[in-house]
Order: structure tokens, then C-alpha cells, then sequence
């Protein structure tokens, strides 16, 4: 998928897609304003892989109660959903979940993600932003914001053996309900994490810290991000062995990396512009060729502009 799934509703799952064994690819894809009844409002991958990137969840739902991801369902031992460089925003789920739900034995790897006012509902729900339930969860410069819920607004993680969840240069932060986490099973890993409450038993220095977030909008790249503010304790505080050479946006990490994903210092890769030839188009072996190559794997932006009498622009 490389455009717009939106307005599409399921009875059951996968209100904008459902996929059970096989393999979905979102490259700057939206997903939304799409609702199913119980799991996936936006996408339900149950049993299949799902890679996302520079892709946007927005105001998917999930009408009724329990649990089931109303951005994205990640569900079952062979579900494998990775996530770079996303945001996840204005999902709803009458239960908890509402931006992803990871659960019975799945596995989400998200890297450079945005969590943002994802809102869980009042049948016992829990994870406003993400829920895991007996699965294996991976965040690397991850931020939480404005995500609430019953219990564990931002994050939620159930108290079972199978229950794993791997936190790297995360903020959690501003959860309007619930709290920013409830982790009933302590995180495996946790490193260089920052939240705004006492929630999440980060340790001294790392909860109750005014993280200082923007709010959710463009700040250049293909997804809204939540910049860093000046100031904020998250910005050169990142663990370096783990983070990624970018940021959401795609920003080159500058010197010490920050936490969260987008880096307050972060600079655009390497752009050429305004390159331009001047000569006299003749004829013959004697026209005017102008030619130029463009590599990489992101979409680029290019603009060409021809000046000349017989072209009137």
C-alpha cells in the first residue's frame, strides 16, 4: 500500500484491512477514519507481517468493548508487525488498545514512532497508546503523548511470563486518564526512558520530569512528529549504542542523541539545489542534453525548470 485506505467499516476485523497469513507493506501509506466492531479498526494483521513506514494511523475505532488495537491489531504466535518512522494518532477502541494492541505470542518492533491521543475506552481498558498481552514489544525512540486510558494511558503491559517489552530512549508523557503506564510486568529492558508521572518506575531522574513536548504537527518529514522544546531534559540524554542514525523526519542525529523520536538538533540530509547549465539549443550532434540521477529508497521531491523564447515560461 503506498496511498489512502479510509472510510471503510468491518462487521468483524480490519475495518481498513485484515490480513491472517500474509504480508502487507505500507509505504507512506494513511490509514484512516476507518472502524471494525472488535479488532483492528485501521489494520488487523492476525497471524500474517505487517511493515509499516513513514505511514500515519489516524482516528481508526473499534466500536465495542475488550481489547483489539483501534489502529492496528497485531494478534497471534506468527503476527510480526515493525513499525518505522509512524505515527499513530486519534485512534479510539471502546476497550483498551486504542492505538495498537500486541497480543497471544505477536511481535511489534517499533522504531521512530509517534503515539499520539490515542484514547481507550471504559470497559476495563487499559493502554491508551499501546497494549501488550503475552507478547514480545521492542520500542527504540518511541514518544507517547496524549494518550489516556482506564489504566496505563500511554503503555500497558499484562502480568504474565510470556508478557516481554524492550523500552529504549521512550518518553511517556501528558496521559489525560490513567496514568502513562501501567506495566504489571516490569519491562525487560530499561533504558534511558523518560515520563512526566511516577508511573512507569523508570528510577529517580527519569519519572516525573517535564519532558516539554510540542504538540502533534508537521515539523518536515512525511509524518507528524511532537518536536522537543528547548530545554527539555530528553534532548542529548539518549542512549547512543541502541538509537537510530535518524529521526522520524529522517533528521541526522547530531552528536549526543536525544529521546523520543524526533532530535531537536537533528539537520535535513544532504540536499543539492538550484544546479543549473546555460547553452545554445541547436541541432544535430549538436543539442543541448541535460541529465541528472537520482538515488536512494525515500521518495524525493524534485522540481525542473526550463527558461527559453520558444517556451513562453
Amino acid at each position: 500500500l503506498n496511498s489512502n485506505v479510509h472510510d471503510n467499516t468491518a462487521s468483524y476485523f480490519g475495518g481498513g484491512v485484515y490480513s491472517s497469513t500474509g504480508t502487507v507493506i505500507c509505504t507512506m501509506t494513511t490509514v484512516t477514519t476507518n472502524s471494525a466492531a472488535t479488532l483492528g479498526g485501521g489494520i488487523a494483521n492476525l497471524g500474517g507481517t505487517l511493515t509499516a513506514t513513514d505511514s500515519t494511523f489516524s482516528k481508526n475505532s473499534c466500536t465495542q468493548g475488550g481489547y483489539g488495537g483501534g489502529g492496528i491489531d497485531n494478534n497471534g504466535s506468527t503476527s510480526v508487525t515493525t513499525l518505522t518512522n509512524v505515527t499513530l494518532s486519534g485512534n479510539t477502541h471502546g476497550g483498551g488498545g486504542a492505538g495498537m494492541e500486541n497480543a497471544f505470542g505477536a511481535t511489534a518492533i517499533c522504531t521512530n514512532v509517534t503515539f499520539s491521543g490515542n484514547i481507550a475506552g471504559n470497559s476495563g481498558g487499559e493502554g491508551g497508546g499501546f497494549y501488550n498481552y503475552k507478547s514480545t514489544a521492542t520500542f527504540t525512540n518511541v514518544t507517547f503523548s496524549g494518550n489516556s486510558a482506564t489504566a496505563g494511558g500511554a503503555i500497558a503491559n499484562v502480568n504474565d511470563p510470556a508478557s516481554h517489552m524492550y523500552l529504549r530512549n521512550v518518553i511517556l508523557s501528558t496521559s489525560p486518564a490513567g496514568g502513562n503506564a501501567s506495566f504489571e510486568k516490569a519491562p525487560d529492558t530499561n533504558d534511558s526512558n523518560l515520563s512526566d508521572d511516577n508511573t512507569a518506575g523508570f528510577g529517580s531522574g527519569h519519572d516525573n520530569v517535564v519532558v516539554n513536548l510540542g504538540p502533534l504537527e508537521t515539523n518536515g518529514g512525511p509524518t507528524q512528529t511532537h518536536a522537543l522544546v528547548a530545554g527539555s531534559p530528553a534532548i542529548n540524554a539518549g542512549d547512543a549504542a541502541v538509537v537510530p542514525t535518524h529521526d522520524q523526519r529522517h533528521y541526522i542525529r547530531a552528536g549526543a542523541p536525544d529521546i523520543g523520536a524526533f532530535e531537536y538538533a537533528g539537520t535535513i540530509p544532504a540536499t543539492l539545489g538550484n544546479i543549473s547549465t546555460r547553452s545554445l539549443v541547436e541541432t544535430g550532434d549538436n543539442v543541448l542534453i541535460g541529465g541528472f540521477i537520482i538515488t536512494g529508497t525515500h521518495s524525493k521531491l524534485v522540481m525542473l525548470r526550463a527558461i527559453g523564447p520558444s517556451i513562453g515560461v
